[in-house]
């Protein structure tokens, strides 16, 4: 039996539409149920909503190599009637899954979180971020929405209907209001380190802070889960780990290699350090959000909004530019790059 491929889908639903079904927590408001005659596209957890719905999407991909999403995972996407494309990257998913169709994933650095907050200029060097041949790859930037993007276009669609893309999930990130704002302040203060922060710029606010202590707080608050460097000197652990995912049997190993590795061992050692302990310390803050629980993370990333609206005006612009038509019919939310559609009439309008 000959197997699918990527390119057996091109244009496969010409002049059709399509919902892209985003994992926000307000697809728990979403009758689901009036989607089963209509074109979905979905990703990542979106099995979480399973047992609340007897829909299921008609497409998924999944283009991340994070660990979020393990093989055994996948057992509960495959099997329903639901065409799979996996990163080919992923072959462990791939081999142990019959039927699903590896797609090459070109994934750039996403844009640094402090560089986007309050931000949604998109870089000149990600303008080149797309993909009209699917069969060759699809970029990942920013979101594992944008790849969604790229298959409906390839896929023909000429209507997108975005639902359960809602954003909030960086808000109150201050402990303390009256004591420093290190977000405001690394804004003002990196223009000369190119996203990486150092120790000594921390330093700084700790010192120009009239609550020295309320300060460190606020910083600890903001740098948990975040992704930031100790030294720019030093080499960059959560790339590495992307890049080498799966190649090493054990956590302790991968930082290794990535010590031995790198051009100054001891600030890079460092850096993998701190890049460890703070992916492993719960965030107090995250039980004030109000999206902890809909989007199932323990982390409130500072600037991910912001950085995802990248993402999604990017995707208008190239939409725009091959005349297909996107809005926005998530229930609340706060994206509002598309046109806003009410999602009960757009299904009776069909």
């Amino acid at each position: 039996m000959t197997e699918n491929k990527v390119g057996d889908y091109e244009d496969i639903h010409s002049g059709e539409r399509v919902f892209i079904v985003g994992n926000g927590p307000s697809l728990a408001k979403t009758p689901l149920k009036q989607l089963q005659d209509e074109y979905t596209i979905a990703t990542n957890k979106i099995y979480k909503i399973y047992d609340s719905t007897e829909w299921r999407p008609d497409y998924y991909l999944l283009s991340s190599m994070t660990d979020d999403i393990k093989t055994n995972d996948m057992s509960n996407v495959v099997g329903y009637s639901t065409t799979c494309f996996i990163n080919s990257k992923r072959q462990e998913i791939l081999s142990e899954y019959k039927g699903t169709i590896p797609i090459d994933v070109c994934h750039p650095d996403n844009d640094p979180l402090i560089e986007c907050f309050d931000n949604v200029s998109i870089p000149n060097e990600a303008r080149s971020y797309w993909s009209d041949q699917l069969s060759d790859y699809v970029y990942l930037y920013n979101s594992s929405i944008y790849p969604l993007y790229q298959m409906a276009y390839y896929m023909g669609f000429e209507k997108i209907i975005l639902i359960g893309c809602d954003l909030g999930m960086d808000i109150d990130y201050l402990l303390f209001e009256d004591s420093g704002d290190p977000i405001k302040f690394l804004n003002n203060n990196l223009s000369d380190y190119s996203g990486e922060y150092p120790l000594s710029i921390y330093s700084e606010f700790i010192r120009n802070s009239d609550h020295p202590i309320k300060s460190i707080l606020n910083l600890a608050a903001v740098e948990i889960g975040n992704q930031h460097l100790l030294f720019a000197s030093g080499s960059n652990p959560y790339s590495y780990k992307r890049n080498n995912r799966g190649k090493y049997d054990s956590t302790s190993l991968l930082y290794l290699h990535f010590i031995l590795e790198s051009n100054n061992k001891l600030l890079s050692f460092f850096n993998g350090l701190y890049g460890w302990f703070t992916s492993h310390i719960p965030r107090l803050l995250s039980a004030k959000d109000p999206h902890f629980d809909g989007y199932g993370t323990s982390t409130i990333m500072i600037g991910e909004d912001d950085r995802q609206r990248r993402a999604h005006l990017l995707a208008r612009d190239k939409l725009m530019e091959r005349e297909a038509q996107i809005y926005n019919a998530t229930i609340g939310g706060e994206l509002e790059i598309h046109p806003r559609i009410d999602f009960e009439s757009v299904i009776d309008s069909d």
